[in-house]
């Protein structure tokens, strides 16, 4: 769970201080956790030691993976880290999710027989797996334009919302994605080459925008992230230049190639 902290740290000091230190250390500790850390099946493991890593993953070392991928692609554009956050989303809901009583349980479907399954919400000095997946799920469903996703989210916060009513300051991360689904959410894409759309993304990166979700629309290679959000198809670079469009629910502003306008 600490691997996936950490890369959201790194990542976001990358992002507020445009340090590429921590951009390096940040795609360092991903690809360690991307290349030790999961099993042959894509599923995540609990620890390694002397290259042999074993154990399976609980909630919270799935939920803070996908939180540190999520703010990496938001620091360096790769989709890489975006499809693995997407692919490790798909195997939390499939082993962890609790569709009936919402929420989700500490030990995977597969996992070790145990008499309960638990659920955890309490956010201490490390915020819990259920807090962390509601906001992803909030999260990427707004970049991704996946719905379904955002309601799961929506539904998690309501599970708890007993104990949340009772005393907020347990429950800190999931009052953050409290404000991020009330809050009034942008997702702003920019289209162009990596380097043509820099000044743009330094400008967003160094602004405290909390209900901002930002993904990038390459003009060659777009395959990728096309895969992941079709609903970028027509977010396009205008006149070959870098163009941004800044989007609530997707429905989009008028695209500008000035970084002033944006």
């Amino acid at each position: 769970d600490w691997n996936g902290l950490m890369i959201a740290a790194l990542a976001k000091a990358a992002k507020a201080f445009g340090d590429e230190g921590y951009e390096r250390a940040a795609r360092r500790a991903a690809d360690n956790l991307l290349g030790t850390l999961r099993g042959a099946d894509g599923r995540l493991l609990k620890r390694s030691r002397h290259g042999e890593a074993g154990l399976p993953a609980h909630l919270e070392d799935y939920a803070f993976a996908i939180w540190g991928l999520v703010d990496l692609y938001e620091a360096t554009f790769e989709v890489g880290y975006l499809a693995a956050a997407v692919e490790l989303t798909d195997a939390t809901l499939r082993h962890f999710h609790d569709p009936r009583g919402g929420g989700f349980f500490h030990t995977a479907d597969d996992g070790e027989e145990l008499l309960v399954r638990s659920k955890d919400v309490y956010d201490g000095a490390i915020p819990s797996g259920n807090s962390a997946m509601a906001l992803n799920l909030l999260r990427l469903g707004r970049m991704l334009s996946r719905p379904a996703w955002e309601t799961i989210g929506l539904q998690t916060i309501e599970a708890f919302s007993g104990g949340m009513k009772r005393g907020y300051s347990q429950f800190s991360l999931m009052m953050t994605a409290v404000d991020f689904a009330l809050g009034k959410g942008q997702e702003i894409v920019l289209a162009g080459s990596l380097k043509e759309v820099a000044p743009m993304a330094a400008r967003v990166r160094k602004q405290f925008r909390p209900h901002t979700v930002l993904l990038h629309r390459p003009t060659v290679g777009a395959e990728g992230i096309l895969a992941l959000a079709p609903v970028l198809k027509s977010n396009v670079a205008v006149g070959g230049k870098a163009t941004a469009y800044v989007c609530e629910g997707f429905a989009c502003t008028a695209p500008t190639t000035d970084v002033g306008s944006l």
